[in-house]
């Protein structure tokens, strides 16, 4: 389960007023569920995921990762929460160009041990033929279509097998029907036991959620 407790984000720019990303925000999301969350654009969805993910520490209020305080930890414990219980997907281009797909898609299992890090080139080729792009492995990012490079991000996101999927506008810049196509592809994970949380300022992507919350000025519905 992920849970937020009076969760508050606020940043202070230099020589400029703080902003109040997220505002006293409390949230469940249970086992299993895809809640897709909605809100214009500045309104703090991708500031309430890095913190839902713990990437970014909140100003005040808990976060928890099946119960687990996860502000409570040292950077280390913390990066091992992270890796084991969530996977990502960025808004922004996040591939690295140098590296072909399969690299790309095996970067998060260079920091696991033991078994799991040596039979990571399979998981790797695994996760691309679950997202159809098996045939892409040896390609270069700037070689993908739109499409294929958010289908190889989600691969990344999925190679360790996380419980948990958070997606920061997994279908921008995309084209109707390749939007119809990476959202088929979030919920056919969604079946397969993924909890997915998804922030998008897309009302046409509700439907493919199991519950649906807009956020506002940082604040999300009781």
């Amino acid at each position: 389960m992920l849970e937020l407790q009076n969760v508050t984000k606020v940043f202070k720019p230099r020589r400029r007023p703080s902003v109040t990303a997220v505002d006293n925000v409390s949230l469940k999301v249970s086992p299993r569920e895809f809640l897709v969350i909605t809100g214009r654009s500045g309104c703090g969805k991708t500031s309430l995921l890095n913190v839902m993910a713990g990437l970014a520490r909140p100003t005040s209020g808990k976060v928890f990762i099946d119960g687990m305080d996860i502000w409570s930890l040292d950077d280390r414990q913390l990066s091992a929460l992270r890796k084991e219980k969530i996977g990502f997907m960025f808004q922004v281009p996040s591939l690295i160009p140098v590296l072909n797909i399969v690299e790309n898609v095996m970067v998060p299992t260079m920091f696991t041990t033991g078994r799991r890090r040596l039979n990571a080139y399979d998981r790797a080729k695994k996760a691309l033929a679950d997202v159809g792009l098996s045939h892409k492995m040896e390609s270069f990012p700037r070689q993908l279509s739109g499409g294929e490079e958010k289908r190889a991000i989600i691969a990344r996101a999925i190679v360790d097998e996380p419980p948990s999927l958070v997606a920061d506008e997994p279908t921008a810049n995309l084209d109707e029907l390749t939007e119809k196509e990476i959202m088929a592809l979030l919920q056919r994970i969604h079946q397969a036991g993924t909890t997915i949380v998804l922030v998008t300022h897309h009302p046409s992507l509700i439907g493919y959620g199991t519950r649906h919350l807009t956020m506002s000025d940082g604040k999300l519905p009781e």
